[in-house]
């Protein structure tokens, strides 16, 4: 209610003292919510040890997230936790085998980059696409540009498309403006500036930098037509 602003003003102080209270009692969203607070200092300070504490304890009782969110912390590090790139990849192991997907897109992402563990383009397609399957939209995006750029696939404009289409319906912005972009040049779809302004003026309301621009090209382009 108080971190949301349901039925009473936006307090976050107030919401971190309610979720510690019932995190103390075991509940297992609170615990998650409480690791978040303290993993992003909203509503209390910034504070990554205490983040785990109370991410580690909602894990426990077989909260995804929470364990994703544990494997980021320590493939990153700061604000008082080592990097730990094995104890990263445990906890992603631990999300990813719960089937979360935000742990299978950052593990794909992880054997695409290669830099921790050797480079496996096929896994990281395999993980990104069963990402996708759940509802990923930045798994969804990472294919499209895969297929876009014949990265680890067969270069398929058409399934470029397809995946950036899906993340573009669940609002991310980048794959907003790859769409706009491919529907502006008729690569892989059918030239349709309309739809290209369309998806460059979703991307523009969603923050992304470059759409305005991308925008008033369409525009140019359709007030010549």
């Amino acid at each position: 209610m108080y971190d949301f602003g349901e039925g009473a003003a936006r307090d976050l102080v107030e919401a971190a003292r309610w979720y510690t209270l019932a995190a103390e009692n075991g509940e297992v969203q609170a615990q998650r919510n409480i690791g978040i607070m303290y993993q992003q200092g909203q509503g209390v300070a910034l504070d990554l040890t205490a983040a785990i504490h109370w991410l580690r304890l909602a894990s426990d009782q077989g909260d995804s997230e929470a364990a994703a969110r544990i494997g980021g912390i320590y493939l990153t590090g700061g604000a008082g936790v080592n990097r730990d790139e094995a104890e990263g990849l445990r906890w992603l192991g631990v999300a990813s085998g719960r089937g979360n997907p935000v742990a299978l897109r950052m593990l794909g992402s992880v054997y695409r980059e290669g830099q921790i563990v050797p480079k496996n383009s096929s896994e990281a397609i395999r993980l990104f696409r069963q990402a996708s399957d759940q509802g990923d939209s930045q798994a969804a995006f990472n294919l499209g540009y895969c297929y876009y750029n014949g990265e680890a696939v067969q270069r398929d404009y058409a399934a470029a498309a397809q995946y950036y289409r899906i993340a573009a319906e669940q609002g991310y912005d980048k794959a907003q403006r790859s769409l706009a972009f491919m529907y502006s040049m008729g690569i892989g779809l059918r030239p349709d500036l309309t739809q290209a302004y369309k998806w460059y003026a979703l991307a523009a309301e969603g923050g992304n930098q470059g759409a305005p621009r991308d925008l008033d090209k369409i525009a140019q382009r359709l007030s010549i037509e």
